[in-house]
């Protein structure tokens, strides 16, 4: 049955394929969970890639495991570097001070990545020299309890399966709430950016991420600021990666309240800066139509998608 129903999907456009495949360091940031990174670090071991590195950023880590880990594998394209101030935003920027090349792609230790990942990241930056940012496809990687099938239904950025360029210069006409409908642009388990274009945006607002007191948001921050500054941000979702969801309704409870305090954390931002608060305050009226209705933006895919919202990248339960 499941053969049948691939075999009548509709054939899609494949990605472009660059000349030349950029070289790539992927920073894995990790805290106390050595015994899920190993499984992560072998699927980015098996890459088909030609030249690529691996850093693995161990944050405020409580023992040696995540080191040992490394230090075993024995493979000169992972490195180790110790990230001592706790929180997502300051392990991302150790692991762009620490990356050797200009494409630095980000993913987490609870994933597992496709063979071909960063090709497929290479192909969303050549659709656009002002393409700085590239996010991909984040499928459930395992339901195998209600709490993982009651997450996957809800989250948007699994549903994120047509490539999409967003540029400010061009706001798309079905995305009313643009470019604060943050759940359009991905998530932070499977992203990259140029370490350029990182650079001149100042890093990692270190004032959020998991590891906070505001438990999130750094990296819809990071994907609002790209789109802000009139670079170009692609959905690429042939850039597949497969996350493993919380498997208890109490670990799910958990993350849910880290990413309203994250959603919170970022949508004071916006207030505080003049010019988002005032292109949030134009499109408040249709943003309080969504919540009440849902009918603010278009399905991305199909009348039966459910529609983007504004919510957090990483998973916005019911969509806001």
């Amino acid at each position: 049955a499941l053969r049948a129903a691939v075999a009548a999907l509709p054939a899609v456009p494949q990605p472009p394929i660059p000349v030349r495949l950029p070289s790539t360091s992927v920073v894995l940031c990790t805290r106390d969970r050595a015994d899920q990174l190993g499984a992560a670090l072998d699927s980015l071991l098996a890459l088909d890639h030609p030249d690529f590195e691996v850093v693995i950023v161990d944050n405020a880590p409580s023992d040696e495991s995540t080191r040992e880990l490394v230090e075993a594998l024995d493979d000169d394209r992972v490195r180790y570097v110790r990230e001592p101030v706790p929180g997502l935003s300051s392990a991302r920027n150790a692991g762009v001070l620490a990356a050797r090349h200009e494409i630095v792609a980000f993913t987490d230790d609870d994933v597992v990545v496709d063979r071909a990942w960063l090709r497929a990241v290479a192909s969303g930056f050549s659709r656009g020299d002002d393409v700085v940012c590239v996010s991909g496809l984040v499928a459930s990687g395992e339901l195998r309890t209600p709490t993982q099938r009651y997450f996957d239904e809800r989250v948007t950025w699994s549903r994120n399966l047509v490539p999409r360029v967003h540029r400010l210069s061009a706001p798309p006409v079905d995305r009313p709430l643009f470019p604060f409908a943050v759940g359009d642009y991905g998530t932070g388990a499977n992203f990259a950016m140029r370490r350029s274009a990182i650079t001149d945006l100042g890093g990692f607002d270190e004032a959020l991420g998991v590891g906070t007191v505001t438990g999130g948001g750094e990296d819809i921050d990071m994907f609002s600021r790209v789109v802000l500054s009139g670079a170009a941000l692609v959905v690429e979702p042939a850039a597949l990666v497969w996350h493993r969801h919380r498997a208890d309704l109490p670990a799910l409870r958990k993350q849910a309240e880290g990413y309203g305090t994250g959603l919170g954390a970022w949508l004071t931002k916006i207030a505080l800066q003049p010019r988002t608060l005032g292109m949030a305050l134009q499109r408040a009226p249709r943003a309080v139509r969504h919540l009440v209705s849902g009918t603010a933006a278009e399905p991305a895919v199909t009348p039966a998608a459910a529609p983007v919202a504004v919510g957090t990248a990483d998973a916005p339960l019911d969509d806001a």
